[in-house]
This record gives C-alpha cells, structure tokens and sequence, in this order.
C-alpha cells in the first residue's frame, strides 16, 4: 500500500500508539487504556471514534484483527489487535512528526505519549530541534512586536504579543525539564 505520511489522524494515531504498547489486545481493552489516560479529554476520543479508527487501520492496512475462537464469559467471540509492519512504520513517523507539530496542540501531546516507542537519541533530537523551532518563533514574534510599535502599543496590543511567548516559553521549559529526565532514565 502506498502510504502517505500525514495521512492518520490524532484517533488513528493514539490507536496506533496504545496496539503497539499492548499488542494482541482488543477494542475493549483500547477503550479502558482512553479513558483510563484521559484521551477521550485532551484528545477528544470516543467510544465510537475508536471502533471507527480501528476500521480505518485496518483497511489501510496498518493493523491485523483476528477473532478468537474461544471466549471467556458472554458477549460475541472477542477480536485481538496487532500492528503490521506498515503500522509500525506509519507509527513512528507520525510520532516525529507530532513532536514537531506546531499548529496542533493534541497531536504534540500524542507525540509525547508515544515518545517511547522511538529511539531514545531520535527523541532527544526531536525535542532538541522542537526548542530551536520555538526560539525562532519567540524571535519572530518580537521581531513584529517592535515593528508594530512595541512598547508604544496599547497595553491589549502588547498583551497579544506576550501571551504566546509566554505559552511558547512554557513549552521550551517543558523540554529542557523533560530531555532532561529522559536522559537521566536508564543512562
């Protein structure tokens, strides 16, 4: 299948992150990990939204469902979940891409919970160049702030300039703290 990356969305993406950490597992189990993780909040996922994702992998091919023959207790026969190795593939680039992602607040979250399932140097690289993104966007910002008139604006114009770079400040602080607990982790 050809596959274009960029082509998953935020659902997609936590489905994809949730069957690689816990492989053979089933929509069930998907749903108790969402909610147990506060997905179905900061990412706006469903129960719904999950057995839909879990069609569109499929098709795509980036997960293999196999019903099981036997059962424990009531219900149909329960299906179990696996990655393919496109999945794989697929899963890890979308996990760089999201650590970079600018615009999309959820899928730079996504990419953090998935931080894990890359190489620990890939991550610590990605995160590197995501805090150069950021003082290069701060730089930016107050490159137009003063063109703009800087501190001669009105204090809600000045205001429109601080909070992000404030937000953005945050986030770099994040980073610093967060490389360097991963680096800390196992050596």
């Amino acid at each position: 299948m050809d596959y274009k990356y960029g082509k998953i969305n935020n659902v997609e993406l936590t489905l994809l992150e949730i069957i690689r950490e816990k492989s053979n597992t089933s929509g069930y189990e998907i749903r108790k990990i969402v909610e147990e993780r506060g997905y179905k909040e900061w990412a706006n996922i469903g129960k719904t939204s999950i057995y839909v994702g879990i069609k569109k992998l499929e098709k795509k091919g980036f997960i293999t469902i196999n019903t099981m023959k036997e059962k424990e207790g009531k219900g149909p026969l329960p299906n179990k979940i696996n990655l393919t190795k496109s999945g794989e593939k697929v899963l890890i680039e979308e996990i760089k891409k999201a650590l970079l992602s600018q615009k999309n607040l959820p899928l730079y979250y996504l990419g953090i919970a998935g931080i894990g399932l890359i190489k620990k140097d890939i991550a610590l690289e990605l995160l590197k160049r995501r805090e150069m993104i950021n003082q290069k966007v701060i730089e930016e910002i107050n490159r137009i702030f003063k063109k703009q008139g800087g501190s001669r604006l009105p204090l809600e114009a000045k205001a429109l300039f601080e909070h992000p770079i404030l937000l953005i400040q945050a986030d770099i602080d994040f980073i610093k703290k967060f490389r360097k607990r991963m680096v800390m982790k196992n050596g």
